[in-house]
């Protein structure tokens, strides 16, 4: 579950730590205070791009870190499978500096942003307007499915064997065309490795034979290029001559002017650099010997490596040696090709009767749960004022065996009365989907392990008895598992065990953010507010703390 939320730095946001609570956490404030900030700012710890126009202030970097706890066994296997530190906690931390430069970490370590999002996909699943939602994906609609037939310890099984089982047939295949081109390419392949033989390849050997090729066919003019420049630098008439000048002036005019101190420490700090700058320029002419015959021998060794580059097809050093490899590792093992290939087709046919007979009773499981779940899901949509909703659960069979097993499985809705139910992937609107997720997910709570849930916008043109029902469905959903909702409904808000509120405020010429927990008082305020407008009247604040009671 999310425990903390750090934001620094970020559009309207100063500086705000953010605490939430396991179950139901509600935010709620008045249009344009900030909640949709706050979103943003969960996005960037998920992965999402962003850029220097979200800085508070421009002259420093934005920091936006979460930490985590109590997280499910899927985060810590994907934390190693990339490398990194598996802990009590996992600490996600984005930083936007104001050079544009993005830097993403996970548990400290330094990541990609691709894996910053496969990892935040495992922490937090954000259900909101025009956004592309996890069950448009296959994968989650077998997922759901599966859960509520309660068979997802079987599929997990089944999963291994057909690891085993792609392997082994990628094994298969790749021993048969061995066996094809082993027979004719022994001889061959003593010709190549006597190739690389003579190249005595070494991690960085070509990099640093280029390096030393170029110095050295350019060697007089880079010494004499680096001489001048040395020169220029920190010679007699150097060009820090009329900044010294320069800056001693600006020195006596800068006490008590900021602006005039910091250019005053610009400055020093450029001629110094230049200073620096030289002494290197000098070290490294100085070592600069040119040598012709060592010339020609390090442009007739590279161009013997490109012809052989060339010949296989390697882009690089790393290639190329992966290649040198390759061809030692068929040199050795090409007498044993066909006992492996026996071996390898005895288990793959042990591996694919046993996937067939479990995908067999996974199949009749999901058939059989199929409907029930529709028709649970489509009474729930229903209940939440899409009185037309339908969801059919397709079940077909497959062609072949695959990841899931022998069958088809695809999520049709219809939204409306008199419309064509259509894989959710092509349904336009993001707060149906985002109901249809709310209902699918209450379905299946209880049985399926889920990340922190944030809901935005799916209250959107609902009130009354239905927000409270859609409430009910939120605090259900959060008996077992962290649930995060940005709402405008004070039916809905009723049902926090957690409630935060977003205020914006103009300090200093500027409209700053805030976000902070509410105490119950306040809660019961906040929520009357919503029902009749600030100040709330009396018989707002009597609703209010019967919905917060009820």
């Amino acid at each position: 579950m999310l425990e903390t939320l750090s934001i620094t730095n970020y559009v309207i946001i100063d500086q705000s730590v953010i605490r939430f609570a396991p179950g139901l956490n509600m935010i709620t404030g008045e249009t344009g205070a900030g909640k949709s900030i706050l979103l943003g700012a969960i996005g960037l710890i998920l992965g999402r791009r962003a850029d220097t126009q979200v800085l508070f202030d421009p002259s420093t970097k934005a920091i936006i870190e979460a930490v985590f706890r109590d997280t499910e066994d899927r985060v810590s296997s994907m934390l190693r499978t990339y490398d990194l530190d598996v802990n009590a906690e996992v600490v996600v931390r984005r930083e936007i500096s104001p050079n544009g430069r993005s830097r993403a970490f996970v548990n400290d370590s330094p990541v990609t942003l691709e894996t910053m999002t496969e990892v935040g996909a495992a922490l937090m699943d954000i259900h909101q307007q025009f956004e592309t939602l996890e069950i448009q994906q296959t994968r989650e609609q077998y997922q759901v499915l599966d859960a509520y037939c309660g068979i997802q310890p079987q599929h997990q099984y089944y999963q291994k064997d057909f690891e085993r089982y792609t392997r082994l047939t990628a094994l298969l295949l790749s021993l048969k065309e061995k066996q094809i081109s082993a027979l004719k390419e022994k001889d061959y392949l003593y010709f190549q490795l006597n190739e690389f033989d003579v190249l005595q390849l070494e991690a960085g050997g070509i990099a640093a034979m280029e390096e030393e090729y170029q110095l050295q066919s350019g060697a007089e003019e880079i010494k004499s290029i680096l001489a001048e420049i040395s020169d220029a630098l920190s010679g007699e008439r150097s060009i820090t001559d009329p900044m010294r000048v320069h800056l001693r002036s600006l020195t006596r005019h800068a006490q008590g002017n900021a602006n005039l101190m910091n250019f005053v420490q610009k400055l020093q700090s450029l001629i110094d650099e230049c200073h620096d700058l030289s002494k290197d320029i000098s070290m490294f002419e100085e070592k600069i010997e040119p040598d012709p015959k060592r010339r020609q021998q390090l442009e007739d060794k590279l161009n013997v490596i490109n012809r052989i580059m060339l010949k296989h097809g390697a882009h690089d050093e790393q290639e190329l040696m992966q290649i040198q490899y390759g061809l030692q590792a068929q040199l050795e093992k090409w007498k044993n090709v066909d006992a492996e290939i026996d071996k390898c087709e005895n288990e793959l046919t042990v591996v694919t009767h046993s996937l067939h007979t479990q995908a067999q009773k996974i199949s009749v499981a999901r058939r059989s749960g199929a409907p029930r779940l529709t028709q649970l899901v489509s009474k729930s949509l229903h209940e939440l004022a899409m009185k037309h909703a339908v969801l059919h659960i397709e079940v077909s069979d497959s062609e072949e065996l695959h990841s899931y097993g022998k069958d088809n499985v695809e999520f049709l809705f219809a939204p409306n009365l008199g419309s064509e139910p259509k894989p959710v992937k092509k349904v336009a609107s993001g707060g149906e989907l985002s109901r249809l997720n709310l209902c699918l997910k209450s379905a299946v709570s209880d049985q399926m392990q889920l990340p922190t849930l944030v809901f935005d916008e799916i209250d959107a043109g609902v009130s009354g008895e239905i927000a409270l029902r859609m409430g009910q469905k939120l605090k259900t959903l959060a008996k077992n598992h962290q649930v995060i909702m940005i709402t405008h409904s004070p039916q809905i808000a009723a049902q926090a065990g957690h409630h935060l509120q977003v205020t914006k405020s103009d300090v200093r010429g500027r409209s700053i953010a805030r976000i902070r927990a509410l105490p119950p008082e306040d809660r019961v305020t906040e929520i009357a507010k919503m029902l009749s407008g600030d100040p709330p009247t009396s018989a707002a604040i009597l609703n209010a703390k019967t919905l917060i009671e009820n």
